[in-house]
């Protein structure tokens, strides 16, 4: 990893949003918006949904052409990756 921050806060359009982990890969450069939920299925969610694609959003805005990928931890540790397009 090259950069990575728990809790990170970003403005976008008026609104400060709070990304549980980002990080950024090193190799690619590539960032990851984590998001944890205990929700069993977040990605099935639509507020969770709607919460991510601000999030990426945002970062997109921060970083243009950069690749942005996002994601949901489960509080049992699975993993949904969400089209980072949405």
């Amino acid at each position: 990893l090259d950069q990575w921050g728990n809790e990170v806060e970003l403005l976008h359009e008026g609104r400060v949003l709070r990304i549980d982990r980002l990080v950024r890969e090193r190799a690619s450069g590539t960032w990851w918006v984590l998001d944890f939920k205990r929700h069993d299925a977040p990605h099935t969610v639509p507020d969770h949904r709607e919460q991510m694609t601000r999030y990426g959003a945002a970062l997109r805005a921060i970083h243009p052409g950069a690749t942005v990928r996002l994601g949901f931890i489960t509080a049992q540790g699975r993993f949904f990756p969400m089209d980072s397009t949405e």
